[in-house]
C-alpha cells in the first residue's frame, strides 16, 4: 500500500491499537473491556422500546436490553452486560469468569424475561445466541481526544475509549475533530484532553 502522507491525521485505535499512540499522552489509557450479550424473541407482552436494567450487586449490573430482529425477521431483544477487563492482550479472556458473566447475564433475562427465555431455551437458540465483544475503555471511563501538531503544520487527532457509548458520542466527537481541523475550540478538546486532571491542578 505505500506510505500515506497528509496534512492532518485522525487516529481511534479500538482496544488493541496502543502501539500506534507511542509518544502521545493517549499512550497506555485505552484498553479493552469485555461485553456479553445474548438473544431471546421479543415475544408477548413485548417490548415496545430499547431499555437499561439497573440490578445493583448483581454480577451483572447494568444490562443493555435492545429492540432488534431476529435472522427470520422476526422481533428479538438483544440483551448485553459484562464488564471484564482485558487490558492490552486479546488473548486475556478467563474462560471460568466469561462463564461467570453469560450465567449473570442469562440469570436477568431470565429475571426479567421469562417467557423470552423459556421461548428461546425450547427453541434451542439462547446458548447458540451467546456473543462477546471487547470495548475500547479508559479508567476514568470518558475517552479522550488528543491534538499533536505535526512537522508540517497539520495535526495529529487521536480520539477514543469511548467506553460503551461511542455510537452515541460519535457525532460530538466528529464535530471535536472538524473544529481541531478548522482551527476552532471545542470543549472536547480540553474535557477529553488525556492530561486533563494533571492540567487542572497544575
Amino acid at each position: 500500500t505505500g506510505t500515506i502522507r497528509s496534512h492532518h491525521y485522525v487516529l481511534s485505535p479500538g482496544a488493541y491499537g496502543d502501539q500506534l499512540l507511542r509518544g502521545t499522552a493517549a499512550h497506555g489509557q485505552i484498553q479493552g473491556m469485555l461485553g456479553v450479550w445474548l438473544t431471546v424473541p421479543n415475544i408477548e407482552p413485548q417490548l415496545m422500546n430499547s431499555v437499561k436494567i439497573a440490578r445493583q450487586g448483581h454480577r451483572a449490573e447494568e444490562t443493555n436490553v435492545t429492540l432488534a430482529t431476529d435472522r427470520s425477521g422476526g422481533p428479538a431483544l438483544v440483551c448485553g452486560a459484562g464488564y471484564g477487563w482485558t487490558g492490552l492482550d486479546p488473548y486475556n479472556i478467563d474462560t471460568d469468569e466469561l462463564e461467570v458473566l453469560f450465567d449473570a447475564l442469562e440469570d436477568t433475562v431470565r429475571q426479567f424475561f421469562p417467557r423470552a427465555h423459556a421461548a428461546a431455551q425450547a427453541a434451542r437458540t439462547l446458548d447458540a445466541s451467546r456473543q462477546l465483544c471487547v470495548r475500547p475503555w479508559t479508567p476514568s471511563c470518558l475517552g479522550v481526544f488528543e491534538q499533536v501538531p505535526t512537522r508540517k503544520g497539520g495535526l495529529l487527532l487521536v480520539t477514543g475509549g469511548h467506553n460503551t457509548g461511542g455510537f452515541a458520542q460519535s457525532p460530538v466527537v466528529a464535530d471535536a475533530v472538524l473544529a481541531a481541523v478548522e482551527g476552532r475550540a471545542h470543549q472536547m478538546h480540553t474535557r477529553y484532553h488525556p492530561l486533563r486532571l494533571e492540567r487542572f491542578y497544575s
